[in-house]
């Protein structure tokens, strides 16, 4: 988003999968030094991953700490499916590796929901939306405000 991923402070990064990707995503994590903020067995991470949209990881040798996120809120009317997530994915590539990720139409819409879950608390997610609205300013607006989400009435 901001081309240079330096370039924006954070103290975590999201990750979004889909769901049935959530159990690998969890093991993958914890095979490179990443621990769930709480305890959580493999036994019992699939019980967890049906039940929650989302899983705190920190690794202490990194100082680093990381967000997996299957769904983007759990009690709000306007909770994007996972085929609305996940349409029209785009591939990126972050250190040569090539990484699907969200549209940029899905990617504003997954900052601007997390921003509200989270009161806009913080002033960086504004700006997280501005910059990538400056940096891609290619945006089918019709596909953005068009969207049909869970539980909202057709116009």
């Amino acid at each position: 988003m901001y081309g240079d991923l330096g370039l924006r402070p954070s103290t975590d990064l999201d990750l979004v999968v889909r769901k049935e990707q959530a159990s690998r995503a969890i093991d993958i994590l914890r095979g490179s030094h990443y621990e769930p903020d709480f305890p959580i067995t493999d036994k019992s991470s699939g019980r967890y991953v049906r039940q929650f949209i989302e899983l705190p990881f920190s690794c202490s040798e990194r100082h680093t700490r990381i967000d997996l996120h299957w769904g983007l809120l759990d009690h709000f009317l306007f909770n994007p499916t996972p085929e609305q997530l996940w349409s029209n994915p785009q591939v990126v590539s972050l250190d040569g590796l090539l990484v699907k990720t969200l549209s940029v139409e899905n990617t504003l819409w997954y900052l601007c929901v997390h921003a509200a879950k989270h009161d806009w608390l913080i002033l960086q997610w504004l700006v997280d939306i501005a910059e990538l609205l400056r940096r891609r300013p290619d945006v089918d607006w019709d596909r953005v405000f068009c969207r049909r989400v869970v539980g909202a009435s057709s116009s």
